[in-house]
């Protein structure tokens, strides 16, 4: 929902976010789907929890559009598209990370992506 409410907030053409939204929701599908699959669920219920996760963003899209209808108003967009950027943040500082620096095997390698990613985003939020 929360990827959809950036989306629906911004007050003009985000195609960009679109991409990366559309992007994101297929590989994220598609991981929930194999973890999905790999419980051994019935078929309706695996159909209907994907059905479910494709909503997520259309119903976030019309969230976000629904607080910033007021065009005076850039303060209800700046919120919206702060806690769409917060939640991705949260989960990867409080989740991904740690899980992944839990384990031992190929800490070097890990901690060197994580700096180089952390790098490679710096740089590209200087350049945009």
């Amino acid at each position: 929902i929360m990827e959809g409410i950036g989306l629906g907030a911004q007050r003009s053409c985000a195609g960009d976010i679109l991409l990366a939204i559309v992007a994101h929701k297929g590989l994220a599908g598609f991981a929930l789907g194999l973890e999905l699959q790999s419980h051994d669920m019935s078929r309706s219920r695996l159909v209907w929890s994907i059905t479910l996760f494709s909503l997520m963003s259309p119903l976030g899209i019309f969230l976000g559009w629904l607080t910033t209808t007021n065009p005076n108003d850039s303060r209800s967009s700046g919120i919206c598209t702060a806690l769409a950027g917060g939640t991705f943040l949260y989960v990867v500082v409080m989740e991904i990370i740690p899980n992944e620096l839990h384990t031992r095997s190929h800490q070097g390698w890990k901690s060197l992506s994580l700096a180089i990613g952390y790098a490679f985003f710096g740089v590209l939020a200087k350049w945009t």
